[in-house]
């Protein structure tokens, strides 16, 4: 609702309610962040021997987008990380569309 002035007033539960939203979107802003941190060279695939660079030079088997050598480690943690930030974009935007709507009432 308004008040005399024309600002917008939430009420406690909306503004609580907004707060939570907003550091669980941080939240998950910071995992998608890290993600881009900690796998710069994404994604990580098993690389393929009819690919211009021969599989030699890639001991550990696995390669990024600049052809770089991975670990199956490294591999698996991609894979989660990728699992865990399709899960957590809805999350995303579900939150962003509870915290631009406007409070109700007027």
């Amino acid at each position: 609702m308004k008040n005399n002035h024309g600002w917008w007033v939430l009420s406690e539960t909306s503004l609580r309610r907004r707060i939570t939203v907003s550091t669980l979107m941080f939240l998950v802003f910071a995992y998608m962040l890290g993600g881009a941190v900690l796998f710069p060279d994404g994604p990580i695939r098993k690389c393929d021997t009819a690919a211009p660079y021969s599989a030699t030079s890639q001991p550990n088997g696995y390669c990024g987008k600049r052809s770089q050598s991975h670990t199956q480690e490294d591999f698996r943690s991609f894979e989660l990380w990728s699992a865990g930030f399709f899960g957590i974009v809805p999350i995303f935007l579900i939150g962003a569309a509870i915290v631009a709507r406007k409070p109700s009432g007027d």
